[in-house]
């Protein structure tokens, strides 16, 4: 296995994974077309990636209980 590199953003901490084979899922979400325009806006200007922030909201999420 060849080790992959990942590089996760969020709330402007940097995240790095070394090694870690990241299998990933596509979903498909039903949004309220006003705030998802305004949080991609907000991911874009923040440099932030947008389905890691959901991710990363997820992971927290689901560690709480």
């Amino acid at each position: 296995m060849v080790p992959k590199f990942y590089i996760g953003v969020h709330s402007f901490t940097f995240v790095f994974i070394w090694g870690v084979d990241m299998s990933q899922k596509n979903v498909t979400l039903s949004l309220d077309e006003d705030t998802y325009e305004k949080y991609k806006e907000f991911c874009k200007k923040n440099a932030v990636a947008l389905s890691r922030s959901i991710e990363v909201f997820m992971e927290e999420k689901t560690k709480k209980g």
